[in-house]
């Protein structure tokens, strides 16, 4: 095979390799008073490193539905009826929940 042959194959794994798609997928918020239920009044901001990936309130029983890629660091905040709670770690990968606690 000729050098050119060769280095387009290699070019072409590499594209291969880099175009695997990310997935996103759906996960549920849910926003809890620490012993007093759902937080249905709740502000919901998910980051992403320094950047701002969703924003916006809680339903009426305390939850915001994001799409989020498994397995991936993420900082989200609520706040509401003058609390506060954080979640800070990997989105699971085993469940569509993710559970912060304002007090």
């Amino acid at each position: 095979m000729t050098n050119a042959i060769m280095k387009w194959l290699v070019v072409l794994c590499l594209l291969i390799i880099i175009a695997q798609p990310v997935s996103a997928k759906l996960y549920f918020i849910n926003v809890h008073i620490v012993n007093d239920g759902m937080n249905s009044n709740a502000f919901v901001n998910v980051w992403d490193g320094s950047s701002l990936i969703d924003s916006g309130p809680a339903n009426s029983d305390g939850v915001r539905s994001v799409y989020l890629v498994e397995g991936h660091f993420y900082h989200i905040t609520a706040s509401g009826y003058n609390r506060y709670g954080e979640f800070n770690s990997i989105a699971p990968t085993n469940d569509d929940n993710i559970d912060i606690y304002t007090s």
